[in-house]
């Protein structure tokens, strides 16, 4: 199944971006991993897919006719019947390369306890549900298990945010919740869906009694309802952000000036990279550098190498 966002024309774009994933059991993953690798480059797919015995996970991206072989491609393996691609049209491939690798889980946790999320994850809740649970239930509690910098520029209103950053933290976040949440009605959300089916998993394990999770993540949310979901979702390729709406909320700020702004860059300098939040003017001064000694130094080693 395809699940257009729509975010894009598909009339104004040549390239095509998927996401998706599914918990399922995949025997020999190493060996399998080179079948999609293979099918990927021979259609010019760039991106990334991760695979363990326990699923896959991946978001690839390429000319639209070559995302929709892939689809059918995926579709025609019995395993893979029931995937939701997550798809939207985009002018450029936001990926450098194409890479497909296997690892223990598909998306790292690390329990202290066992879990299978292809059997332990909360029930779902639509988006429709949600929308109007939200507009019900003053007790319901949104929980984003996303790292704090992907929630820093966009999240439900009024959610608990995950004070972490990286997935495997999640657990020693979870151990310092207050105990009256554990009878809560929670409400767990990610990007696309993939981290809550373990992050409900371990709440449900850990005594929290009643536990659900949002289908599709935020960006099969915010496609259907333009108000919940405050200001731009946090990608993980070049795009870096996405909006669902043109007068989104700025819930970050500049890190120069200090003005309302939820635009990230990663810092030129090579060996620094850093990842901020920086607004037009700023970084227009800067040239796409964090700090004016990146800049210094970024153009100090260039003429090294010059007169090298």
């Amino acid at each position: 199944m395809e699940e257009k966002l729509e975010l894009n024309s598909k009339d104004t774009k040549e390239y095509k971006i998927i996401l998706y994933y599914i918990y399922t059991n995949i025997e020999n993953p190493d060996e399998y991993r080179e079948v999609q690798f293979n099918f990927c480059q021979s259609h010019g797919l760039l991106g990334r897919i991760i695979l363990g015995s326990e699923g896959i996970n991946g978001t690839l991206a390429g000319k639209t006719e070559d995302i929709d072989s892939y689809i059918e491609f995926m579709q025609a393996d019995p395993r893979f019947k029931d995937i939701v691609f997550k798809s939207d049209y985009v002018d450029y491939i936001p990926f450098p390369k194409l890479r497909v690798r296997s690892r223990e889980e598909i998306v790292t946790l690390q329990a202290d306890v066992e879990i299978d999320a292809r059997v332990d994850s909360a029930k779902y809740i639509t988006p429709e549900e949600l929308n109007k649970l939200l507009s019900e239930n003053d007790d319901l509690l949104l929980f984003d298990t996303r790292n704090n910098y992907e929630s820093k520029i966009g999240h439900f209103k009024d959610a608990l945010l995950a004070d972490i950053e990286n997935f495997r933290e999640f657990p020693d976040f979870v151990k310092k919740l207050p105990k009256e949440y554990k009878n809560k009605k929670i409400v767990t959300y990610c990007t696309g869906g993939i981290r809550c089916e373990k992050a409900s998993s371990y709440l449900i394990k850990n005594g929290f009694n009643d536990v659900y999770q949002l289908e599709g993540g935020i960006v099969t949310y915010a496609k259907q309802f333009d108000k919940g979901f405050l200001g731009k979702c946090y990608v993980f390729d070049r795009r870096i952000s996405v909006a669902f709406k043109e007068d989104f909320e700025k819930l970050a700020n500049c890190y120069k000036c200090g003005i309302a702004e939820s635009e990230y860059i990663n810092c030129s300098n090579k060996a620094c990279n850093k990842m901020l939040i920086i607004c037009s003017d700023c970084n227009s001064s800067l040239g796409n550098y964090c700090k004016d000694n990146c800049l210094e130094n970024t153009s100090a080693n260039a003429k090294t190498n010059q007169e090298d």
